[in-house]
Parts: structure tokens; sequence; C-alpha cells
């Protein structure tokens, strides 16, 4: 788990929560350009941006934010892989990639089948841009 906060207008604090620090370096780096803090003009980002594509489709077709984060919980507690040594930071799995999604089964989602299958499509054409 990566937890960024703001110290000063012009500082960040990262602290990592990890098992190894082999990848420590492309976790920074990664921040540094999720925020943006290398070059001005760049547009700040996200840590992953096919999760993020997920919440937006789900959040087009739910009409408030608690179930939208009940949908993307689920996702994950169904198809994401445990992880181990976060649970005192309440996460034990980590969101599904799309090659998971792209063919699984999302009945009993509280989603319609139009957005199962939106969620589905998105997956794979992530996958087939890969």
């Amino acid at each position: 788990m990566i937890e960024i906060t703001r110290r000063s207008p012009t500082e960040l604090l990262l602290v990592a929560h990890l098992p190894r620090l082999d990848g420590l370096v492309h976790h920074v780096r990664r921040a540094r350009r999720i925020f943006a803090l290398d070059d001005p003009a760049e547009t700040c980002g996200s840590w992953d941006p096919f999760e993020v594509g997920v919440h937006d489709i789900v959040r087009a077709a739910v009409p408030d934010v608690t179930t939208t984060r009940a949908v993307l919980g689920d996702l994950a507690g169904r198809f994401g892989r445990v992880v181990s040594g976060l649970a005192p930071a309440g996460l034990t799995r980590v969101f599904p990639p799309p090659e998971i999604l792209a063919t699984a089964d999302l009945g009993g989602l509280s989603i319609s089948d139009t957005i199962g299958d939106a969620l589905r499509s998105f997956a794979q054409a992530v996958v087939d841009r890969s």
C-alpha cells in the first residue's frame, strides 16, 4: 500500500507499506508522474488507469457514491488477488486486472447486465491494446 499526503502546498509525503523493497524506486517514479512533479505542464494522472476506467463506467450507471464503492469492493473481493500484510490498513486484495474482468461472470453484483457487458468490453479492449 502506498499512502500519499500533502504536507504543504509544495510538499508531498509518500509512505510505502511494501512486503519487499524491490520496486520501490518504480513506485516513487510513478507517484512523481501522477502528481506531475517533474514536469509542471504535465496533467496529473492516476495510479491505475484501468481501475479508474472501471470506476467511471460503474459511476455513470449507479446513482450514488456508496453503491459505486460497494460494487468496486465486490469486484475486488470476488476477482482481486489476495495480498498479505495490509490487513491492518483494511486492505486484503488488489483490484482485478483487465485479463480477469474481461472474462468474469459479473452476475450477482448490483449492476445491470448492460453495465456488466460494458465492463467486460472495456477490460477486453485494454487487454487487446496491451
